[in-house]
Order: C-alpha cells, then sequence, then structure tokens
C-alpha cells in the first residue's frame, strides 16, 4: 500500500503506511528503501538516509538502497561525500551492472578520484569502461540508455575531466 502511493505522490499517506509496516516488520529491507524514498522526496534527507543505511544493515548488497544513499550523499556537494556516493555506485555497479548507475558513477568520477588535478590512469580506464557500457548496443540493437541532451552535455563534460576528450565529443 505505501509503495502504491509513494508511486501516485501521495507521500503523506506513503509515509504513514510504511512507518507502520515498519512497525509490523522491522526486518523487512525494501520497506526501509521505500520509507527512505518517502522522507526523501518529502525533503527528509538524514531521516531518509538512516532509513536507507538501516536496509543496509540489514542486507548490504541491495543495489536499490546503494543508489539511493548515494544520491544523497552527491547531493551534500562535497568532495569527500561525492568520493562516498562513488563508491557507494561501486558497489551497487557491481550488483547490478545497469545504465543508470554507470551514467551516475561516470558523472561522479571525477570529483571523487581526482587529485591535484590529475585523474590516475586506473579511473581513467574505469571512465572508458563505463563510457563502452553506455554506448553498447543492448540486444536489440539500440543504445544501451536512452540520454537526453542534457544527460549528454553532463557525460561529456565528466569525460573531459577524465581526460578522454574523443569519447567526450561523441
Amino acid at each position: 500500500m505505501g509503495l502504491a502511493q509513494l508511486h501516485l505522490q501521495r507521500l503523506s499517506e506513503a509515509k504513514k503506511a510504511l512507518a507502520y509496516a515498519l512497525v509490523l516488520a522491522p526486518g523487512a529491507t525494501y520497506t526501509h528503501n521505500n520509507y527512505g524514498a518517502v522522507l526523501e522526496a518529502l525533503g527528509l534527507d538524514r531521516e531518509a538516509e538512516r532509513e536507507y543505511q538501516a536496509s543496509l544493515k540489514l542486507k548490504a548488497d541491495q543495489p536499490e538502497a546503494l543508489v539511493n544513499s548515494a544520491r544523497l550523499r552527491a547531493r551534500e556537494g562535497t568532495g569527500e561525500s561525492r568520493a562516498a556516493a562513488y563508491h557507494l555506485l561501486e558497489k551497487a555497479w557491481k550488483l547490478a551492472p545497469q545504465p543508470d548507475i554507470a551514467s551516475s558513477m561516470l558523472l561522479l568520477l571525477p570529483c571523487a578520484t581526482q587529485t591535484d588535478g590529475a585523474v590516475p590512469s586506473a579511473e581513467m580506464a574505469s571512465a572508458r569502461q563505463l563510457y563502452e557500457h553506455l554506448h553498447a548496443p543492448s540486444s536489440a540493437g539500440s543504445e544501451a540508455s536512452v540520454r537526453t541532451a542534457a544527460t549528454h552535455k553532463e557525460q561529456g563534460s565528466a569525460l573531459l575531466g577524465c581526460g578522454l576528450p574523443e569519447e567526450a565529443l561523441e
């Protein structure tokens, strides 16, 4: 019920339903994650992060909770928080190599790895792998992800920041 209300943007109803669900089943990992998503949508980032962490404490291998936590960390805007976000996304990527995770990692890579203005060669290789994954044809023969002009620009900037100018121009 709470998840349906979340998808319908009935956030206050979703919050009540998911809070009640957690009273009934405090060990329900996905309920913690979904409750965190509601709290985040309500602008309660600290409370949301606590729920994402509670979910991950119960079950560490949840790509959704890792991505959600990473999004909050990246939003903090410091180099340290963006590096933490990148490492959370790395864990999520290993569990579920999806184009949206690759795109997020690529955007955070320059912030997460630069030291003295240079991106280490290992991270350049990571950026190239992420780029190749995002542009690999799927089994249907189309691109793995559909990119808007804004996403294309952001990824191009990230690739430039990683020292990959040719890939940034594509």
